[in-house]
């Protein structure tokens, strides 16, 4: 339970690296709110996928 405790802050701060760096280097021509919605769904799909990974090592 401390492995998974103890890697939920780094789950957090990828997707949010993730999500700001989609933010960032956005094409200024696209609309604000389709990249936004277009980075939660990166940043959701980051954080379910290392977050069945962390699950699957803290398992073995």
């Amino acid at each position: 339970m401390h492995y998974l405790l103890s890697m939920l802050p780094m789950l957090v701060t990828g997707m949010i690296i993730l999500m700001t760096g989609i933010l960032i280097t956005r094409d200024p021509a696209q609309k604000f709110q389709i990249i936004f919605n277009e980075s939660l769904i990166w940043g959701g799909a980051f954080f379910l996928s290392f977050g069945a990974e962390v699950l699957l090592v803290a398992n073995v």
